[in-house]
C-alpha cells in the first residue's frame, strides 16, 4: 500500500462514501431520508439535501466526520476506527 498521504486520505474517502451507501442499502431507506436529517439544517429543501447527498456519494463533496458518523447513524450503524501502522 502506498505512503503517500494524498493517496490513503483519497482512499480512505472512498472507503467511507462507500460505507455510506452500503449502510443505504442495508437500512433500505431512501437517500431523501438520510440526506434531509444530516444536511436538513444547512439546506432549506429536501432537493438541496439529496443533490448534497449525491455529491458526496459521487467524490464531488468533501465528507466530513460528523456527516459520515450521521449518515451511518440515521441508517442504524455506527463508526468503528481502527489504527493499521503503515509497512
Amino acid at each position: 500500500m502506498s505512503r503517500d498521504p494524498d493517496v490513503l486520505g483519497e482512499t480512505a474517502l472512498a472507503m467511507a462514501q462507500a460505507l455510506i451507501q452500503d449502510a443505504l442499502t442495508a437500512s433500505r431507506l431512501d437517500r431523501s431520508i438520510v440526506a434531509t436529517k444530516v444536511w436538513g439544517r444547512r439546506y432549506k429543501s429536501v432537493g438541496a439535501a439529496r443533490i448534497a447527498m449525491s455529491r458526496l456519494l459521487q467524490g464531488r463533496h468533501d465528507l466530513t466526520l460528523c456527516q459520515f458518523g450521521c449518515a451511518l447513524a440515521v441508517c442504524g450503524f455506527e463508526v468503528e476506527f481502527t489504527l493499521k501502522e503503515l509497512k
